[in-house]
């Protein structure tokens, strides 16, 4: 690991221990997290390059969408694209209605919603710094992609 990577993880630990010694749902916290998401992204904006411009993605989508397209010319890269975004696709329409479904069900104590399981394990300072370290990873993973 070169000293510039290490230097970045310690200041994300730091930021994340931080972040999360704040009081949840508060604007504060809201913004060191609204901030590390962008600073997220702007690390995979920095580093894909030409690759992640709006302009690429836009004819990528219409080669992948047009009828009349050969194709040999999508190949393998466009049927991994359209299996990926139907994958990601189906779980996230898949907790969306779990979420609308146990929301609306009674009694919530048998039907809980994912933040009424989630939030107990998050109380303590500790948890939420793991969890908030875990959300960061993967972020970072995803923006490496």
């Amino acid at each position: 690991m070169s000293a510039a990577v290490a230097v970045g993880v310690a200041a994300g630990l730091v930021y994340a221990w931080v972040a999360t010694s704040l009081r949840p749902f508060t604007w504060p916290q809201r913004i060191m997290t609204g901030a590390a998401g962008i600073a997220i992204l702007g690390l995979a904006a920095w580093r894909a390059g030409p690759r992640l411009s709006l302009s690429r993605w836009w004819v990528d989508w219409r080669l992948l969408l047009r009828r009349d397209a050969d194709p040999g010319r999508r190949g393998e890269r466009g049927l991994r694209w359209r299996l990926g975004a139907a994958v990601w696709g189906s779980l996230i329409v898949a907790v969306a209605v779990s979420e609308v479904v146990t929301l609306f069900s009674t009694p919530r104590s048998v039907h809980p919603t994912l933040s009424a399981v989630i939030v107990p394990a998050l109380r303590d300072h500790p948890s939420r710094f793991v969890a908030y370290v875990l959300w960061m990873a993967l972020g970072v993973e995803l923006a490496r992609r």
